[in-house]
């Protein structure tokens, strides 16, 4: 049960808190008495009295109920229209005085945010008139004490600390949790921008205002609030829990204060509360912390912009090949089969790290194709281990974590042992052998902290391997990829006790810009035919397999 002191709170932000809960949560109560408020149908005098703030507090709650289908006066596409809409008007400047945005985007608010609907002979809803202002005045008053007017001052306790009134910010702070707790249920998609100015108002507010909310005694219900929002968000998509560990880790290392030993896999619901208030509150002065905050936030560009298409299930439903809120890195990620693994895997619902060593136009369209919020593209020669480990920690500072690591990047060197020289031999192992041993040592040993715990490596080995009669043209290649699948198979045993599965693909020819390269069209056509297909493999044929891999581990198909 959580309890709401209702003596800091105004009439208003009490309406709103127990209709944006009471349907979904029963655990809440306001006031030692139970206090309840009946759903109520907004007006235009009410929001334009209230100000802007009860206006976006409104407009999640239109998203609520789009996603529920409920209490909603127009038909859905008028409601997305006019939901649109208003987010548009709002969203330019959160001062903006009430009276400046259109009567008509404020009726389509209150329709939106109605308490109630009817079905008619079957071909619509049929829409109700508002009640009067008075009406609802009336209604509100008689559930309120008498001689309550919303700005009851704070009651001195036994400790006999001296009366507190209800501050603006109180209000503000609540108003904001209820805003995460809202997006939580009605946007299914992770890292929409609402979700981080939301999250990124809560988490700074929180922090400038840890000493009044512990005297107030509202710090239990300020994170029990905001863990609504996640906790919601997790039954229609990680995305909203992923981002607090990246942000929270952005803030933590600008702060250049110790990791909290958390473990974020091991994390119940029950016990995220003290954690993202030990991760967000601790360690800095007020002051301190909103900086950090802002700096990151200023940092990574988050912006407004409008909400995706509206869920409308409360769950959403859960694929079997699933990756919602994984974090996936792709070494030689902008082309050939690993673009189509970024392109599968982020279509699958994971966040994506593009790696790409030169040419950076075709990293850039795939990371815009993506959007900035699930995809990072990072300039990275992964046969160098020190931009090995920039590529791994520029992953942690966005995402927080690393869940998978392809080592896709390659180079194909057609060389018979005469011809091979020690510089053809260096490039070939440098990038084939050494880049993919260290990317996993980066990866998942040092960045161990930040680590799931069923974390996957996916090594690229090849078919070359595999058959009974090889060209002298591929003893440097296949050497270097016969190392990948020896790795492949120590990792395995070496790993795997730690939750990190390890396997290896062996692709055999495909249609990739690097298997081209340096062969005439007869010769492909000559490789081609070997195949049982008599056709060269496509990069979403051998993408299609990443899922599988990158899901709950399979017995039997491990060091494969």
């Amino acid at each position: 049960m959580c309890v709401i002191p209702d003596r800091i709170l105004d009439l208003h932000t009490k309406m709103l808190l127990h209709y944006c809960t009471q349907s979904f949560w029963s655990c809440f109560e306001i006031g030692s008495a139970a206090f309840h408020i009946p759903p109520f149908a907004l007006d235009y005098n009410i929001l334009v009295a209230q100000g802007p703030a009860l206006v976006h507090a409104c407009l999640w709650q239109a998203a609520v109920n789009l996603a529920f289908k409920r209490n909603s006066r127009v038909t859905d596409k008028q409601s997305l229209l006019h939901y649109n809409q208003a987010i548009a008007h709002i969203s330019k400047d959160m001062a903006k005085p009430v009276a400046e945005i259109p009567e008509q985007t404020l009726y389509a608010i209150i329709s939106l945010c109605g308490p109630e609907m009817s079905p008619d002979d079957g071909n619509g809803i049929t829409k109700k008139a508002f009640d009067p202002p008075d009406l609802i005045q009336q209604r509100l008053l008689a559930t309120l004490p008498d001689g309550y007017d919303g700005k009851k001052p704070v009651q001195r306790d036994a400790s006999g600390s001296p009366e507190t009134t209800a501050d603006h910010w109180t209000n503000e702070i609540v108003q904001t949790a209820l805003l995460v707790f809202s997006l939580g249920v009605a946007c299914p998609i992770s890292y929409a921008p609402p979700y981080h100015h939301a999250a990124q108002r809560l988490q700074a507010q929180l922090i400038l205002y840890k000493e009044q909310a512990v005297y107030l005694g509202l710090s239990d219900l300020l994170i029990w609030l905001g863990m609504l929002g996640i906790l919601c968000t997790e039954q229609v998509g990680s995305g909203l829990r992923e981002w607090f560990v990246g942000f929270l880790g952005r803030v933590e290392q600008k702060r250049r204060v110790a990791e909290d030993a958390r473990e974020w896999d091991e994390v119940s619901k029950e016990s995220l509360e003290p954690v993202l208030w030990t991760s967000v509150a601790c360690y800095t002065a007020a002051e301190r912390a909103w900086h950090d905050v802002q700096g990151v936030a200023n940092e990574t560009s988050w912006n407004w912009a409008l909400l995706p298409p509206i869920n409308y299930t409360r769950i959403k439903p859960q694929s079997i090949m699933s990756l919602d809120g994984k974090a996936v890195l792709v070494t030689g990620g902008s082309k050939g089969i690993g673009k189509a693994v970024i392109e599968r895997v982020a279509a699958n619902g994971a966040s994506v790290v593009i790696n790409y060593s030169s040419d950076s136009k075709p990293a850039e369209e795939l990371f815009s194709k993506i959007g900035p919020y699930k995809a990072l593209a990072f300039k990275a020669d992964v046969s160098n281990i020190a931009e090995i480990e920039k590529l791994v920690q520029a992953t942690l500072e966005k995402f927080g974590k690393i869940d998978c690591v392809m080592a896709n990047a390659a180079c194909a060197p057609m060389n018979e042992l005469e011809s091979t020289t020690e510089a053809g031999f260096d490039k070939a192992f440098n990038l084939n052998v050494k880049g993919p041993y260290f990317l996993v040592q980066a990866s998942f040993l040092k960045a161990v902290k930040h680590m799931s715990r069923d974390g996957r490596v996916i090594l690229v080995s090849s078919g070359v391997l595999h058959q009974s009669q090889v060209s002298p043209l591929y003893l440097l290649y296949a050497s270097s990829k016969g190392s990948i699948e020896q790795m492949t198979r120590i990792l395995a045993k070496d790993l795997g006790p730690k939750g990190i599965t390890v396997n290896a693909i062996a692709p055999g020819p495909t249609a990739t810009e690097m298997f081209f390269q340096g062969k005439s069209q007869e010769l492909i056509d000559t490789i081609a035919g070997f195949s049982p297909l008599g056709r060269l493999g496509k990069p979403e044929e051998i993408a299609a397999l990443a899922p599988f891999l990158l899901v709950q581990p399979v017995p039997g198909c491990l060091d494969r």
